[in-house]
């Protein structure tokens, strides 16, 4: 059965909160289309190894971080919008998300603004 739109936003997001590039790949590929493609500010990139990379450079230089969801995400036909916090040593940092689904419910672009 495919999870809802919730569910999986929620398995992206505490996606982030874990430690270890294998462990960054195996959540990752639950919610993810293997080639997703993934666009911040600094970052233009594509496919789960390479955003389990980002992560695992992000745990690496911010450790003990902890991503959540700040609003509930909006969401219709196969795109959801919604706001998501982290705790840095520095203090909290919040941003937007945007995604696009396929048919089967996987994440196949994610879009943040930070």
């Amino acid at each position: 059965m495919k999870p809802s739109v919730e569910e999986t936003v929620q398995q992206y997001v505490t996606a982030w909160n874990n430690s270890g590039l294998d462990v960054f790949k195996a959540e990752f590929a639950k919610c993810l289309a293997p080639e997703v493609k993934y666009t911040d500010p600094n970052y233009d990139i594509q496919g789960i190894d390479a955003i389990a990379g980002l992560a695992q450079g992000s745990e690496e230089k911010h450790p003990g971080r902890v991503f959540r969801l700040v609003t509930q995400p909006e969401h219709h036909h196969n795109v959801v919008r919604y706001t998501w916090g982290v705790t840095l040593p520095d203090g909290p940092v919040e941003g937007q998300d945007i995604l696009e689904f396929n048919e089967a419910g996987l994440i196949t672009r994610i879009i943040t603004f930070v």
